[in-house]
């Protein structure tokens, strides 16, 4: 597994679409918070086509995420697809490094608030009970 995606340039062949699958590190993102939390690898397929001095890059990030409601703190992991169109400057380069560009994707896509659905309704200011799994029994 790797801890940044780096593309050797040299090994492609031009103006031909040429298949990839990356497994790269999560923390090479640096994206993990109190809400958020990579539970895998991600996975990065997709493909690459060298023409010219460009390099498009089209494909998608899986992995799986653990993230906590804003409202009633309740954990979920989800299996998480984002998919990416980038396109790169390769003019006198040998290698390319991708991983800041994966990094905005997923910076992209993240809320900035997760709820656990819509109509949740939190927990209680007083005694902290989940109001979507009982009744408070505080005074209003």
């Amino acid at each position: 597994m790797q801890s940044k995606l780096i593309i050797y340039l040299a090994k492609l062949p031009k103006d031909e679409k040429v298949e990839v699958r990356y497994e790269l590190d999560p923390s090479a993102l640096d994206m993990e918070f109190v809400d958020f939390q990579y539970q895998s690898k991600l996975d990065i397929q997709g493909f690459l086509e060298k023409s010219g001095a460009l390099l498009t890059f089209d494909g998608a990030i899986q992995a799986k995420v653990k993230r906590v409601c804003a409202r009633c703190l309740a954990e979920e992991v989800t299996g998480e697809s984002e998919e990416f169109h980038l396109v790169f400057d390769i003019k006198d380069k040998t290698e390319l490094e991708a991983t800041n560009e994966l990094r905005e994707v997923m910076i992209f896509v993240h809320p900035l608030r997760f709820l656990c659905k819509e109509s949740c309704k939190g927990l209680c200011a007083n005694c902290g009970v989940n109001l979507n799994i009982e009744s408070c029994k505080c005074d209003k």
